[in-house]
C-alpha cells in the first residue's frame, strides 16, 4: 500500500483479511469503515470487493460505458482499462486507481472540492492483480438526486448547468485534462467532486481541435445521457424532456432538442461509440462545425490545438 498512515493501513489490511465489520457497502465495489483516527471518522475503500464476497477473480466487469479516446484526426479508439472492463468484479483497474489519485490531487491543488484520496494498494491472486483506493469519507455527504438534498432547481443550477459543464470545459482549458465526474452534496448543499478516473491528459501534441472537441463533448454527452435515461424516466419527479439540454445551456444559450438530436445523429453515432466504417477527418470537421453545440466547443478550444480547416 502507498500513502496511508500506519493506523489506516492496518485497518485496510484487516478489512481484506475479514477482520472488520463494515459500516455499510456503497455500490458494488466500495465499503465504508469506521476510522476514529481520521478527520471524518470514516474511510472508504473503492475496489474493496463485491459486497461481502470479496474480489471475484477472473470475473471481469462488463458495466460500460466505453471509454473512447480520439486520435489526432478524431478517429475513435477505446481505453478498456478506464471503462471498467479490465477490472475484476468488485475491484478496480491499475488505470482507475492511479488516475483517480492523480486527478484528485491535481483538482484539490486547483481549489476544487474533491473526495480526499489517502492512498492506493493492490491485491494479488496468482498472477492476477486487483487495485483499490482509500478515501477520507464524511458520512454527512449524500446524493445530489432531488428532492433528497437538493430541489430540482438547485440540482439543475449547481449540479447540471453551471457546476458541471462549465467546470469540465474550464478544467480542460486550464489544467489540460478532459473527463467527467459526479457529485456528492454536503448538508449545506455545496458539492464535492467524486469518481474522477475517467479523466485523461490533453495536449496539442497528441490531440487536434477535432479530438479535443470530441473528448470534451463525450464528457457532456455522459451527463446528458444520465438526465435522459436515468433522471427523466426513473426518478419520477416530473422532469420535462428539455432537461436533457440543461448540461448544454451555458455552452449554447437557446440550444434545442433538434440540435441535440442532430448531434447524436451526425456526430455521436458515426464517430463516438465505435470505429467509423469510413472515417474521413474532413467530413468530421464539417459535422462538428455544422452543429451549434460542437461549434461552440470549437470556439472554446485553446488555440494551440490545430484546426483541420
Amino acid at each position: 500500500m502507498r500513502g496511508l498512515d500506519p493506523d489506516t493501513e492496518s485497518l485496510v489490511r484487516d478489512w481484506f483479511c475479514g477482520l472488520v465489520q463494515p459500516l455499510e457497502f456503497d455500490g458494488d465495489r466500495s465499503v465504508l469503515l469506521a476510522a476514529p483516527g481520521r478527520p471524518f471518522g470514516t474511510i472508504k475503500i473503492k475496489g474493496a470487493g463485491l459486497g461481502a464476497k470479496g474480489v471475484q477473480w477472473g470475473r471481469l466487469h462488463r458495466t460500460g460505458p466505453k471509454a473512447p479516446v480520439f486520435d489526432f484526426e478524431g478517429r475513435f479508439g477505446e481505453d478498456v482499462a478506464s471503462g471498467h472492463d479490465a477490472a475484476h468484479s468488485g475491484g478496480a483497474s491499475f488505470q482507475q486507481v492511479m488516475t483517480e489519485k492523480r486527478i484528485s490531487d491535481m483538482l484539490a491543488g486547483a481549489g476544487r472540492p474533491v473526495v480526499p484520496v489517502l492512498g492506493t494498494g493492490f491485491l494479488q491472486h496468482g498472477d492476477e492483480t486487483s487495485w483499490f483506493l482509500v478515501f477520507d469519507w464524511d458520512m454527512d455527504w449524500g446524493p445530489t438526486q432531488p428532492p433528497k438534498r437538493l430541489s430540482i432547481e438547485e440540482w439543475r443550477g449547481e449540479n447540471i448547468v453551471s457546476g458541471y459543464a462549465d467546470e469540465v470545459i474550464r478544467v480542460a482549458t486550464e489544467l489540460h485534462v478532459i473527463g467527467y465526474h459526479w457529485y456528492l452534496t454536503r448538508s449545506d448543499k455545496s458539492l464535492v467532486w467524486k469518481d474522477l478516473h475517467p479523466y485523461r491528459g490533453a495536449d496539442p501534441v497528441s490531440m487536434s481541435a477535432l479530438a479535443w472537441v470530441l473528448q470534451v463533448y463525450f464528457a457532456l454527452h455522459i451527463r446528458c445521457n444520465n438526465v435522459e435515461f436515468q433522471a427523466i424516466p426513473k426518478w419520477k419527479i416530473g422532469l420535462p424532456p428539455e432537461a436533457v439540454l440543461w448540461p448544454l445551456e451555458r455552452l449554447v444559450p437557446g440550444v434545442t432538442l433538434a440540435d441535440h438530436a442532430a448531434l447524436r445523429r451526425e456526430v455521436v453515432i458515426p464517430y463516438m461509440i465505435g470505429p467509423p466504417q469510413d472515417f474521413n477527418p474532413a467530413r468530421l470537421a464539417r459535422a462538428l462545425a455544422a452543429n451549434p453545440i460542437t461549434a461552440a466547443l470549437l470556439a472554446r478550444c485553446p488555440p494551440e490545438y490545430e484546426r483541420y480547416f
